[in-house]
């Protein structure tokens, strides 16, 4: 089975992402230590749409991801009030 590990280089102290074919998610993690990474997460990788349910989907047609949406609107509003206040003043 095919397990992400994440983890920090024990060297360097940068963040690493190892994919690792083992028989379990602990053997996984042994061979990610004896590599030099300590180890933050590790989980199976799976494609199957069944084994993640509630995986999120990639919307093509979505324009905003995250705050960036709220962010805009945000901005815009403030850019409308002052605009407004500049205008009325």
């Amino acid at each position: 089975m095919l397990f992400v590990v994440t983890g920090a280089n024990h060297a360097t102290g940068a963040k690493t992402r190892l994919e690792i074919d083992a028989t379990s998610r602990a053997a996984a993690e042994k061979a990610a230590v004896r590599s030099g990474v300590e180890v933050h997460h590790c989980h199976a990788a799976s494609d199957d749409p069944v084994a993640h349910p509630h995986a999120r989907k990639a919307n093509p047609e979505r324009v905003c991801e995250g705050g960036s949406c709220t962010k805009l609107i945000a901005m815009g509003a403030l850019l409308l009030i002052g605009l407004l206040a500049w205008i009325l003043i």
